[in-house]
């Protein structure tokens, strides 16, 4: 069986990551685009010329934001996501949307529609469960198919034709399956106690059905949902998840005024790795190995 390896860029608040098995590439979200110079440099010092795939977990600037970037650069055979619909109640940010934001984010949506063409795979006009690719020796799931926010809006009833979720509703999680390792990258799924069913603990919901498909016990990597916020990362979660080794897309700056860490910790001594200064690259097979690469995350440099 070949080496997976698994990168994770030194990005903060935003993820993008790149999956790598028998000289083959694929992203798992792109990264704001503040990130695009030290990715595209990370790629060409690679000589990474073909990705394979790029799954875009959901429509955030922050995850989807060098899709097209990376098509005008590189040769990309397919695209995974979710359309977008347009009818956010509230930004990336969590603050209330207004019409200059939902006209500039579908702006960058017909623009991916224009440059991606019948590169395009829409996981939500599957209308399955799961979606499942197979990467080299890794099988590879998506999981949460369902446009949400569409389907609220459209429903008769107290959400009908009203912007009021975000899109992180929509956002997919993601299972690595290689040989016996396990791992989850958790988007933006959140895991809020909903008072409608359809948005009512989702994180929890797409665990329990990769644990009962699979058979699983605990996960060796997870990339923590949402960048380690509360709502996502929930004590049902991180139980659930029980993993070995935790990446975190935030600085401690942040996380420390958040439970996040003393969670997971709490249910095993997993190891914890913030993106601020670090790229972290892991290597699976039938063990894990990791290297680092010291370097302040490029967001700092924004003035924060």
């Amino acid at each position: 069986m070949k080496d997976l390896l698994l990168h994770f860029f030194n990005t903060v608040w935003s993820d993008a990551a790149l999956i790598e098995e028998d000289n083959h590439f694929a992203f798992i979200d792109t990264g704001s685009k503040f990130y695009y110079k030290m990715i595209k440099e990370y790629l060409i010092k690679k000589d990474i010329k073909t990705i394979d795939f790029i799954i875009l977990t959901h429509f955030h600037h922050d995850h989807y934001g060098n899709i097209v970037n990376l098509i005008k650069d590189f040769k990309i055979e397919k695209i995974y996501l979710k359309r977008y619909y347009n009818v956010e109640g509230s930004t990336s940010s969590g603050t209330g949307s207004d019409e200059d934001y939902l006209k500039n984010e579908l702006n960058n949506y017909q623009e991916l529609l224009e440059y991606g063409s019948n590169k395009l795979v829409f996981l939500d006009e599957i209308k399955e469960e799961y979606y499942q690719i197979n990467f080299i020796d890794s099988l590879i799931e998506l999981y949460d198919l369902e446009s949400h926010l569409n389907n609220l809006y459209n429903k008769e009833g107290p959400t009908y034709h009203k912007h009021l979720y975000n899109e992180n509703f929509n956002s997919m999680g993601v299972y690595i399956k290689h040989g016996e390792k396990n791992i989850y990258l958790g988007g933006d799924v959140p895991d809020t106690n909903n008072d409608i069913e359809e948005l009512a603990h989702l994180g929890t919901k797409i665990l329990k059905k990769i644990i009962n498909n699979h058979h699983i016990d605990h996960f060796d990597i997870c990339k923590a949902p949402h960048h380690g916020t509360p709502y996502f990362c929930t004590e049902e979660v991180a139980e659930l998840l029980k993993t070995d080794y935790l990446i975190i897309t935030n600085a401690s700056k942040w996380i420390d005024n958040y439970p996040t860490i003393e969670i997971f910790k709490k249910i095993k001594d997993t190891k914890i790795y913030l993106t601020e200064y670090h790229k972290y690259i892991f290597t699976i097979n039938e063990n894990i190995g990791l290297a680092e690469i010291y370097e302040i995350s490029p967001f700092f440099s924004l003035g924060e």
